[in-house]
């Protein structure tokens, strides 16, 4: 049987222990944690892209993602995202030739173990479409961010919790926990213009587009409560991206990408591009079919990542798939690792 003194001495050293990896945690947070997560399919987070990223593409859209980053270091970090989008403008038999008004509605969470930190958004969208020709639209948006980060080791998973076999959170770590948070309310600025001319040439079905942006999120950060032990300043993320897709032959398309972003002191260029094979296009002797395509698609990260892409659709339905090769530094701590990344997309147009 150990003595209270023995027992006191390995409280102590627990305690000590987790106090100094809060505090390096807490160091090293302040320019990684608090940088926003890059995903790797944009087009399926598209209000992470660009606050005018609502009321696009059809009437009514949901979207859901999920994505896992591992580290060298074993310590997952995942991400889930999801966000409602819908086109106010009365639906008319001219829809596509109308200016109209659009609503967003996104939540994300990003969770880093064995830390136990958390990072939660919700996300609340506005953005007004201009026509300014037949085949061109501009948008401007605006975000407002609830934003709140949590910090402790309470629910996290250790060494000593593993059986050998699996996890056990029943057993005791023996590690002091600790806990903190932060609140804020921040907003985003963004402008997109798009140009679409459906193919002149005979039986050809890909529709050419070009669409650009710029964004800047995080402005006028506002903190509802202050973290305790930490000092997290929010630096203003400035966004753009550039995407153009043309036909090829009949029914294959090419889709090049580029994607900027820059936070917290890093800066990261996304460049690529998706070839699209077309499944179902064109008009049947009552109404007009639904799209339905097979893409893939490579990308290269500045930080030394390397993205494997494929997107499927079949009419109302996307699903997405990514896998991210990386050899990021540590600098990029909630950027750098392999990540797969999934995505699911339902859209909707109402009838005029």
């Amino acid at each position: 049987m150990k003595d209270n003194r023995t027992i006191t001495h390995s409280s102590t050293r627990s305690i000590v222990s987790g106090w100094v990896l809060f505090i390096l945690f807490s160091s090293f947070s302040i320019s990684s944690f608090s940088q926003d997560i890059i995903y790797s399919l944009p087009q399926l987070t598209p209000m992470k892209v660009n606050p005018a990223n609502v009321g696009w593409e059809s009437d009514l859209r949901g979207i859901l993602n999920h994505r896992t980053r591992s580290k060298a270091s074993g310590s997952p970090v995942k991400s889930i995202a999801a966000s409602f989008d819908m086109a106010l403008s009365k639906p008319s038999a001219t829809e596509d030739l109308k200016n109209k008004f659009a609503l967003g509605l996104g939540f994300s969470r990003d969770r880093y173990e064995p830390i136990g930190a958390e990072m939660s958004k919700i996300d609340f969208n506005a953005a007004y479409h201009l026509r300014i020709s037949q085949t061109a639209m501009m948008a401007a948006g605006l975000s407002a961010t609830l934003d709140q980060k949590r910090f402790g080791s309470g629910e996290g998973r250790w060494g000593s919790q593993y059986t050998g076999y699996e996890y056990d959170p029943s057993i005791s770590s023996g590690e002091a926990s600790f806990a903190d948070k932060e609140t804020a309310l921040d907003m985003g600025l963004g402008v997109i213009f798009k140009t679409e001319k459906e193919p002149t040439k005979r039986n050809r079905y890909v529709v050419k587009k070009l669409e650009a942006g710029l964004g800047a999120y995080h402005i006028g950060n506002v903190k509802i409560s202050e973290s305790q032990s930490l000092h997290l300043e929010e630096q203003i993320r400035y966004s753009a991206f550039l995407t153009y897709q043309f036909p090829m032959s009949e029914v294959i398309g090419l889709a090049p990408a580029a994607y900027f972003d820059q936070h917290q002191g890093h800066s990261r260029f996304t460049v690529g591009s998706q070839i699209m094979f077309l499944l179902i296009r064109g008009k049947s002797f009552i109404h007009d079919l639904k799209t339905s395509y097979l893409s893939v698609g490579v990308f290269a990260r500045t930080t030394s990542t390397v993205i494997f892409q494929t997107e499927a659709r079949w009419g109302d339905y996307t699903i997405g798939l990514a896998y991210d090769l990386s050899n990021s530094d540590a600098k990029e701590y909630v950027n750098a690792g392999n990540a797969v990344e999934i995505g699911l997309k339902w859209t909707m147009n109402r009838k005029p």
